[in-house]
């Protein structure tokens, strides 16, 4: 693990200790041997990036070479669209004098080792992950953690990024859970992206009137290119949100 993701979340230390095996930092890359040419299918197509690029997610190149960028993933399963992000920023910054390297983390509970030490996963058994070496501009970690307990300090990641995870599969306590985790992680002007897919069953499962309650914190954007799209939430200001409260009562 590198000597930045260390950093990132050495203010997370002492509460590591009390969340036990969720928590625990493990790379994924070890579990695999390394098998070239096998990654590259089951990456995410560019649109993926390309949305996320164009909508203003993630900053032009000549912004990230200069200030610091941490992008954290969770439930990310392969981390097919975490490591195309990585990939196509370790190909923008090319050249460019980067001054802090951008972070891309993903993360999933899944890949947590039982007793026997077998890794309770889903991926393909031929899929190796890539190693920090093939990354020359940015830093790529993978990490074991549970969504609703992330192993970073307060106010330290640009951009969370939600796949198939507890939007999809928790119940209405544990997406207010997983929703305060993920406010505390942001940075104030932080998004959450979230896979519209995902969101749309959730509001199948628990009603509209339980994600509405949810999500009503945040200015919400839809943003698609091919086959992805996704929600993109931002915090209202306080301003905001005192005119909203305003207006009902108003009407």
């Amino acid at each position: 693990m590198s000597k930045y993701t260390l950093d990132i979340m050495n203010d997370a230390n002492n509460s590591m200790e009390t969340m036990g095996e969720s928590a625990r930092q493990q790379r994924w890359a070890n579990t695999w041997e390394s098998q070239k040419g096998e990654r590259e299918k089951y990456l995410a197509a560019k649109d993926s990036f390309d949305v996320l690029r164009e909508n203003g997610i993630i900053p032009a190149p000549e912004i990230l070479a200069k200030e610091k960028f941490v992008f954290l993933a969770t439930c990310s399963g392969g981390a097919n669209l975490e490591e195309r992000i990585a990939r196509e920023l370790d190909k923008e910054l090319a050249g460019l004098d980067v001054k802090v390297k951008p972070l891309i983390i993903a993360s999933d509970y899944a890949h947590l080792a039982n007793p026997k030490g077998e890794h309770l996963t889903a991926n393909p058994p031929d899929m190796s992950f890539p190693k920090a070496e093939e990354f020359k501009n940015v830093i790529f970690e993978f990490i074991v953690a549970n969504a609703l307990i992330l192993p970073l300090p307060d106010e330290s990641a640009d951009i969370v990024y939600e796949n198939w995870g507890q939007v999809f599969y928790g119940d209405s306590d544990t997406l207010t859970k997983l929703f305060d985790e993920y406010d505390r992680v942001l940075k104030p002007d932080g998004k959450i992206v979230i896979r519209k897919d995902s969101l749309d069953i959730a509001r199948q499962r628990l009603g509209d009137e339980s994600i509405d309650n949810t999500l009503y914190p945040y200015n919400q954007a839809v943003i698609k290119k091919g086959e992805y799209e996704f929600v993109v939430l931002q915090f209202k200001s306080d301003e905001q949100i005192a005119k909203e409260g305003a207006v009902q009562v108003e009407s």
